[in-house]
């Protein structure tokens, strides 16, 4: 998977790294206030704060998502229905 330093310096530029934060809602609070830019995943997106504008990067970044269940169980009832239900809700994300 690439990361934010290497899309930044495919984007030609090296950032300036002001803050690590786990949370995104912590990202978008320092993005909405003007003191940070971030790079974040797609999914992120799905309702941005106040504040906060979102461009896709040219050229979009594609990552792979799977599920893991335990060998043998494809055919449960609860993981088919869960399969599903995943597949069902990424192929609604645009993008």
């Amino acid at each position: 998977m690439v990361g934010e330093l290497e899309l930044c310096r495919r984007a030609g530029f090296e950032p300036r790294i002001n803050a690590k934060c786990r949370g995104s809602e912590m990202v978008e609070a320092m993005v909405a206030s003007g003191c940070s830019v971030s790079v974040a995943p797609g999914l992120r997106v799905l309702r941005a704060q106040a504040g906060v504008a979102w461009i896709k990067l040219k050229p979009e970044v594609r990552r792979k998502i799977y599920v893991a269940y335990r060998r043998g169980e494809r055919n449960h009832p609860r993981i088919k229905v869960f399969v599903e239900e995943i597949v069902r809700a990424v192929s609604s994300i645009p993008g």
